[in-house]
């Protein structure tokens, strides 16, 4: 789960997260990077139909609602502003033993 990691920065509360629900994250992102300032729902349909993914249009239309007035590179910023602030968190592993 994506929001677990605070990748998604808090953009799509109500994005549901599922197992097949980064393919269309995926596909939108490659579209923006593509040179598509704000793809819509035909956008990314379109590739992901394209390559023979099957659409679900709730998940579709959650997205896309959920990017509507954001700029990508604000959101994953913001996404990974959060990660730095988990980072380190983790325990290190321990120290070894001296030397006799």
């Amino acid at each position: 789960d994506c929001r677990r990691f605070g990748l998604l920065s808090g953009k799509f509360k109500k994005f549901k997260q599922t197992k097949n629900t980064m393919r269309y994250i995926a596909a939108y992102m490659l579209l923006a990077l593509g040179g598509k300032e704000a793809p819509t729902e035909d956008d990314v349909k379109g590739l992901l139909e394209s390559v023979g993914v099957e659409i679900d249009a709730d998940k579709l239309s959650a997205l896309i609602k959920a990017m509507d007035g954001k700029n990508l590179d604000e959101v994953i910023e913001e996404g990974k502003a959060k990660m730095k602030a988990i980072a380190g968190a983790g325990g290190g592993g321990g120290g070894g033993g001296g030397g006799a």
